[in-house]
């Protein structure tokens, strides 16, 4: 059975995965030092996280990763 034809149910340990754990792999696929989850809300991690899986298609350039508020 291939790994798309199995379902996920709600109770799988793929959704209890600790803040921690979710930090420690961002900031390795990154390269960044984030300390908590809230310092992602900007979308500036999330805009890398897109560059790392579709590369070149987000211009990194025109992210602001000094950000702080949504019109930013």
């Amino acid at each position: 059975m291939a790994a798309a034809d199995q379902s996920i149910s709600l109770m799988d340990g793929t959704y209890f995965v600790g803040r921690k754990e979710i930090l420690d792999w961002v900031n390795g696929l990154c390269g960044t030092s984030l300390a908590k989850v809230e310092q992602t809300c900007t979308g500036a991690v999330a805009c890398q996280i897109l560059d790392a899986m579709y590369p070149g298609k987000v211009p990194m350039s025109k992210v602001d990763w000094a950000a702080n508020k949504d019109y930013e």
